[in-house]
């Protein structure tokens, strides 16, 4: 009986270990029924604020270390005239999402473009996979990033991978999908482990309590 104890904490204690939370990405246009941004229009400098155009108007901010300017539809975000954006994040203020769609357009090169994801543990995800490149310069560069396992996206965050003055001109056809006003908190990876500890010593407690009844 003891063994089945201490073998049932150590199956939990390796369940709870290999429980994270994780992005898939996909290229191309790939989320049903998203929601898009409003308001960004006319908006200019380094921060730029929309909403969700559902009932829920859900905040959306696009920050960047560059001025950037609001365009019409679907929350485009440019550079201004004869700049590229080296750095755009998208996040939700107070609030995470399940999915997200961007195209970022006309780069200053090809393959140059990196997006990261944080997820509300922290955790963070990068695309593309090392030794692959992403980005065309005249072609559509669509990508959805899906929350997995559970989690929710905090922000994302397109990037140029290539020296200073490079990067996108524009970035255009942003969607979300369960974009919400706020999420449940997750237990930290330290706390999850002194959690399986726990049980692998009150198993083996029980194991020697056992061991003098019999």
């Amino acid at each position: 009986m003891g063994s089945r104890i201490l073998g049932a904490a150590v199956t939990t204690l390796v369940l709870i270990a290999s429980a994270h939370a994780d992005a898939m990405f996909v290229l191309g246009n790939n989320i049903a029924n998203g929601v898009n941004v409003v308001g960004t229009s006319g908006g200019s400098g380094m921060t730029i604020d929309g909403v969700t155009n559902n009932s829920a108007s859900v905040p959306i901010r696009f920050t960047s270390p560059q001025d950037m300017v609001g365009g019409s539809g679907q929350a485009s975000i440019d550079a201004p005239t004869g700049t590229f954006l080296s750095r755009v994040t998208i996040s939700s203020p107070g609030s995470s999402f399940d999915s997200i769609e961007f195209n970022p357009v006309t780069l200053s090169s090809n393959g140059i473009l990196m997006v990261s994801v944080l997820m509300t543990n922290g955790q963070t995800f990068t695309y593309p996979p090392s030794g692959s490149t992403y980005g065309s310069m005249n072609g559509q560069n669509r990508l959805t990033v899906f929350a997995q396992n559970g989690e929710r996206i905090l922000s994302v965050t397109i990037s140029s991978t290539g020296p200073s003055g490079t990067g996108f001109e524009g970035l255009t056809q942003v969607r979300f999908n369960g974009a919400a006003g706020g999420f449940e908190p997750i237990p930290e990876p330290g706390t999850l482990g002194l959690l399986g500890t726990g049980m692998i010593g009150l198993a083996g407690m029980m194991r020697c309590k056992l061991r003098l009844l019999l």
